[in-house]
């Protein structure tokens, strides 16, 4: 008999609500009940056909299969960000704004992005560590 499957509450919200954020991994409770509907039915199992050296960069295949027995296969792809498969500068900014806002507010996360964007202007890197300090005049 085979194990039951793990569910895969990360998968459930990106199919529900699409891209997911830090907010989307924290502890508790999970708040929309299209996931919670979905957590259920929604499972992750390691795919035997990769090979191992595909699944170390986070690889994945994605299957839907449908109440009525419909399957829908996404080909295997590694995940955006990983050095295979790096970030384009606008992607790798949108991604930092997302983390650093709710930490440092939206105007220092601009502030650091932008100075990390010319990282070869600042004359001082104190001004760069004050703002992700918030230790700002």
């Amino acid at each position: 008999m085979r194990a039951p499957e793990p569910p895969a509450p990360g998968a459930a919200a990106a199919l529900a609500r699409g891209p997911l954020g830090l907010s989307d991994f924290e502890d508790g409770p999970v708040p929309d009940a299209a996931t919670r509907d979905l957590m259920d039915r929604v499972h992750m199992l390691v795919d035997p056909a990769l090979p191992r050296a595909l699944e170390q960069q986070a690889w994945t295949r994605v299957t839907v299969r449908l109440a009525d027995g419909t399957t829908f296969e996404e080909k295997p792809r590694g995940a955006s960000g990983h050095p295979s498969t790096p970030l384009t500068d606008a992607e790798l900014r949108t991604k930092f704004l997302a983390c650093a806002t709710p930490v440092i507010g939206a105007d220092a996360a601009e502030g650091v992005a932008e100075q990390v964007a010319h990282l070869e202007d600042i004359p001082d890197i104190r001004a760069l560590t004050s703002r992700l300090t918030g230790e700002q005049d």
